[in-house]
This record gives structure tokens, sequence and C-alpha cells, in this order.
């Protein structure tokens, strides 16, 4: 009597685009699922080739013979990074067989003012003010500023040797104001779309006045 034992099998029963795919970083990745067959019956475990990102659950083999690999995928990339992964079948006959994934993390946006940037500044008006050094990183590649209730005359230069390092610079000019005002900005990111609505630093520039003399004749 020849007995011919079927295959170790593993399938895809999620959508094919679960198996290789991207996300944004600090975010949940679409669940995927895969079920045993043939002489399958359990598998080596969750195997990442390389680093191993953080958030990313260890499955374990359920009653209906799926498994299932879900998560909020955590690692703070600041580039476009792509993680592979494996499982290997486990059984009793015929050998095992491996499927491979990707998960493909984008990064998040970042800004941050350079460690002696002067945020905040009072100056006089028709004065230049400290330059203000920031710099980009990650999802972000560009940039809006916006100004309360107006901008003063200040504007923003992209550094020479570096396209995600800029520098605010300038003479305010805010003829006719007869009060110290401030005003104030909030600088957003541009770029990917992974965590735009949280990337934005702000500052404020007060203008005090110049000092007017009315002679009466």
């Amino acid at each position: 009597t020849i007995n011919i034992e079927p295959e170790q099998i593993i399938t895809l029963t999620s959508s094919t685009t679960t198996l290789n795919q991207e996300v944004c970083d600090n975010t949940a990745i679409d669940q995927v699922v895969f079920e045993l067959g043939g002489n399958a019956t359990g598998f080596t475990g969750l195997n990442w080739i390389g680093t191993q990102p953080g958030g990313i659950l260890q499955p374990s083999l359920s009653a209906s013979n799926t498994i299932t690999i879900s998560g909020t995928i955590s690692t703070g990339v600041t580039t476009t990074t792509t993680y592979q992964y494996s499982i290997t079948t486990s059984g009793n006959y015929c050998g095992s067989t491996t499927v491979t994934g990707t998960i493909t993390v984008l990064p998040n946006h970042y800004i941050a003012f350079e460690t002696a940037a002067p945020n905040d500044q009072t100056v006089c008006d028709l004065s230049a003010i400290e330059p203000i050094n920031f710099d980009l990183s990650g999802g972000a590649t560009g940039f809006t500023i916006d100004w309360t209730p107006s901008n003063p005359g200040i504007s923003v230069v992209m550094s020479s040797t570096s396209s995600i390092s800029f520098t605010m610079s300038g003479t305010v000019n805010s003829s006719g104001i007869t009060q110290t005002t401030s005003y104030t900005y909030v600088i957003s990111t541009l770029g990917n779309t992974c965590d735009v609505g949280t990337a934005s630093i702000t500052g404020e520039i007060t203008i005090i006045p110049q000092l007017v003399i009315n002679v009466d004749t």
C-alpha cells in the first residue's frame, strides 16, 4: 500500500493587497490572514527578515486553523522603510511551506526649531529680527506659514546647503501701530499623507512702536 500524504499548505485568505502593504507609521496595519491546510498543523512563528518593527503582534493558530497578523506599527522612521516577514508551516509530512510579505512604512511629518532658534522675540518697529532656523524631516517636504493678524515683513529662505532647513528673517515694518503688538505665526508641514495635522510649530514676534514726537506750532 502506498499512502500519499498532502503537502503542507498555507493560503492567504485576506485581500491580496494585505500581503504586501504600505502604511503610515503609528497606524494599524490591515490584518493579514492565512489558513493552513493539507498536512500543515502549525507554524514556526512570525519571522522578520532583518529589522523587526514595533507594534506587530506575534500571531497564534486559531481554532479555525487561521493565522492573523495585526497590530499598530511603530518604528519612528524618518525615511520610507520596508520590513519583510515570513511564516513557515510545520507538520508531520512532506516538508514545510513558507510565505513572505512586506510592510512598507511611510514616515510621519516632523518639524522643529533648531536648538538656538529664538522663536519668540520682541523687537522695535523697523528693526531686524534675530534669524529663526527650523528643519523638516520624515514625510515633510514643504510647509505653509500663517500669520495672525498679518505678516509684519518676515521672509523664509531655504538653506543653501540643505533642502530641509529654513531661516526666517527680515526687518519688521508695522508702520502705523501706536501700541506694542504681537504677531503670531504657525508653520505647518506639507508632504505625504501621514500625520499631517499634528506637525507644526509656533512662535510670536512682538513689535514695539517707534516713539513719535508731535510738535505743536
